[in-house]
């Protein structure tokens, strides 16, 4: 049995417009498309639609690899991936300006200590000492390793207050809209109760590949708002305002500084159900925000007890060069597209589908 559905990553409302007035980046190596894995048995068929490098003409990567882990929870641009290694593949140097498409590598699959895992294809890149995780897709199903039954997640419970609600993980894609120009950024909101005085908020912020900053926000029962956003270890804004619950509604209005910019900013942010919320926003500066985050859910118990071996790459020598695909020259950015997962069977399939992280308008690139 086939089943369709799409990546998730989150992102927290009430910082992104600070974010990426400050610093609207795009990455470098870009993985777009369908994303997935196909194992039977003692090997695993790495697949994704497409990875581009929008480096400059002439440039180069460093030799990329697609890899595998298995975590205890999503990855969303942390220093280090906790996890383990279940697969990799080489796929060589890719020159700035080109891009390989329609990748399917079959590679031997190690599997993990017993337990319930989160599933992440990232694409790594040789830095001449070490890899580094330079874009990633979390798979929104947990998989089940060691012989234990397939995991079923617990029935999504009925809208209860919105307080119990909103306490969670948040993931989601906010698309970011200012003088006829998007961009499209991600995250992950980590919602937790602050004593009995409201609510504290931790946000990665990101394109993907690129951690670009990481907020926290405090919520106060009394309705009032302070917040603080980081980039690179330094505060780069802070937040006040207000809030106040409507109905299944959050309206928050906040007055944010960035340096020398400052504007104001109001969130409408809405939950049909406990696992989904919808959020628009306006700012003083002409700016509009809209998107969707979904609660997710971390990988119940058993966890993993001891280390099963891995894949050579984490950290030692880089595999030999020439084992990637053909690159392409780049004319366009790589086209969405939807995901499918059997469920069941000894073969077990993921895909999703990968969002890209860079300006929509300026998704053609010149040849020479």
């Amino acid at each position: 049995m086939k089943k369709t559905y799409s990546l998730h990553a989150s992102l927290l409302i009430l910082i992104l417009a600070l974010t990426a007035a400050y610093k609207a980046n795009a990455q470098r190596i870009d993985m777009s498309g369908a994303v997935g894995f196909d194992r039977y048995g003692s090997t695993v068929t790495l697949s994704a639609s497409r990875i581009d490098n929008y480096g400059a003409d002439g440039s180069s990567s460093g030799t990329l690899v697609l890899q595998l882990w298995a975590t205890s929870m999503p990855y969303y641009g942390q220093s280090i991936l906790n996890g383990y290694k279940l697969a990799e593949a080489n796929l060589g140097v890719l020159m700035g300006g080109y891009y390989i498409s329609n990748i399917n590598r079959e590679v031997t699959f190690y599997e993990p200590a017993i337990g319930y895992y989160n599933m992440v294809i990232v694409v790594a890149e040789w830095d001449g000492s070490k890899y580094l995780t330079v874009d990633w897709c979390n798979f929104s199903e947990v998989e089940s390793f060691g012989g234990l039954p397939p995991y079923t997640p617990p029935p999504a419970p009925p809208s209860l207050d919105l307080i119990d609600d909103y306490v969670g993980i948040w993931e989601g894609t906010k698309t970011f809209e200012f003088n006829g120009t998007s961009y499209e950024m991600a995250g992950t909101s980590v919602i937790s109760r602050y004593g009995k005085a409201g609510f504290y908020s931790k946000a990665f912020i990101r394109s993907p590949g690129e951690l670009l900053a990481v907020g926290e926000t405090w919520q106060y029962d009394d309705g009032t708002i302070y917040g603080i956003v980081k980039s690179d270890g330094a505060v780069i804004g802070t937040t006040t305002g207000t809030w106040y619950m409507n109905g299944r509604s959050i309206i928050t209005n906040i007055s944010a500084v960035a340096g020398n910019f400052s504007y104001t900013q109001n969130i409408n942010a809405s939950f049909p159900d406990s696992r989904t919320i919808f959020s628009t926003s306006t700012t003083s500066y002409g700016a509009s925000i809209n998107g969707t985050s979904k609660k997710i859910l971390a990988a119940p118990t058993p966890t993993p007890v001891s280390p099963p071996p891995a894949p050579s790459g984490g950290g030692g020598a880089p595999p030999p060069s020439g084992g990637g695909s053909p690159a392409v020259k780049k004319s366009k950015k790589g086209s969405k597209s939807s995901a499918k997962k059997p469920s069941g069977g000894a073969s077990k399939k993921s895909a999703a589908s990968k969002p890209s992280g860079s300006k929509k308008s300026s998704g053609k690139k010149k040849k020479k």
